[in-house]
């Protein structure tokens, strides 16, 4: 019982099987998964969600986030979109997905990323001015830049009351209907100021009420799944990340080539609560430690260098003896 790995590239080893109690491996499976799933992992399992382990259970968070950019497309009222859920849960996952969808659809995407860029005003700036590059130079291109412009002060004057530099920012987040628009997804929002942040929510909830809303979506980190925004719920339309199911684990098993029985699902469930990162990192990790090394062919052992000949000594002739030799 425990973890089957599945290796179809290697002809000498189609399974390795890691069960409790086998010479050096763990002695449960709880152990097998908690020595693969540490703390510090979790951030790295949650990147490594946004390549081909990704969006396990999570698309009806994905169409979530397009229907708000297609409320700002056609202008009608609705509740602004934040993501949350608890660290490793996947929320930056969410938000890249999105961006790349609203990119193929034709929007002109920035990802704000607060923890990179230490405040919120900066990580807007350079998120708009990033979006820019792909909008064409024209009227639209121009209110964008000098409401960027008017933010940045704004925000420079008064950086701990950004109400009015929202006012200047977010209307053009929201432009003429059927045009092009703009995206702006705000990462780690939990890590702004709660008076910057609430100036943030209640200047999107002003604008999605009147059917102007603003084509930017925040994640914000919670602590639990019980937690919340410092707002009313029935204001925003929150999109928590859920734990991984026993399916979703099972799935993303597979995909590393892990075949997961019962004794290791449960401990899965055990050590990582379903926290998507825990579990992407656990997965791996594990498909990392089990994967043989590939086979090695013996050293070559080079030839030992060649002897040196030894030249013969050429005979030579004193001088003094040859010319005895003369005079007898």
């Amino acid at each position: 019982m425990g973890i089957a790995a599945t290796f179809p590239h290697r002809t000498d080893c189609s399974h390795t099987i890691i069960s409790p109690g086998e010479s050096g491996s763990p002695t449960s499976a709880d152990d097998l998964v908690e020595g693969f799933a540490e703390a510090d992992s979790v951030g790295q399992g949650e990147r490594e969600m946004t390549g081909n382990h990704s969006l396990i259970g999570v698309d009806s968070v994905v169409d979530a986030l397009m229907s708000q950019l297609d409320a700002v497309r056609l202008s009608y009222p609705t509740r602004p979109v934040v993501v949350t859920g608890p660290a490793g849960s996947g929320r930056s996952s969410v938000l890249r997905a999105a961006a790349a969808r609203a990119v193929r659809q034709g929007w002109w995407v920035g990802i704000a990323d607060v923890s990179a860029h230490g405040t919120l005003a900066s990580a807007l700036d350079l998120a708009v001015e990033d979006a820019l590059i792909d909008c064409p130079k024209g009227p639209f291109h121009e209110r964008v830049s000098n409401a960027r412009r008017r933010f940045v002060q704004e925000a420079a004057s008064s950086p701990f009351d950004l109400s009015e530099a929202f006012n200047h920012l977010l209307p053009v987040l929201a432009a003429d209907p059927g045009s092009s628009r703009i995206a702006i997804f705000v990462d780690d929002l939990h890590h702004v100021a709660p008076a910057a942040r609430r100036a943030l929510l209640d200047g999107m909830i002003t604008m999605a009420s009147t059917g102007a809303p603003a084509g930017l979506i925040p994640s914000y980190q919670t602590t639990s799944t019980q937690d919340t925004l410092d707002v009313a719920p029935e204001l925003i339309n929150e999109q928590r990340m859920l734990p991984f199911t026993s399916d979703d684990m099972i799935e993303l098993g597979l995909r590393y080539g892990l075949r997961l029985d019962a004794d290791a699902l449960d401990a899965f469930k055990r050590v990582t609560n379903g926290n998507p990162g825990k579990v992407v990192a656990a997965l791996q990790r594990i498909n990392r430690g089990l994967r043989p090394a590939p086979a090695q062919a013996a050293p070559v052992v080079p030839p030992p260098p060649p002897v040196p000949m030894l030249e013969p000594v050429a005979e030579t002739h004193h001088p003094m003896m040859t010319s005895a030799h003369s005079a007898g």
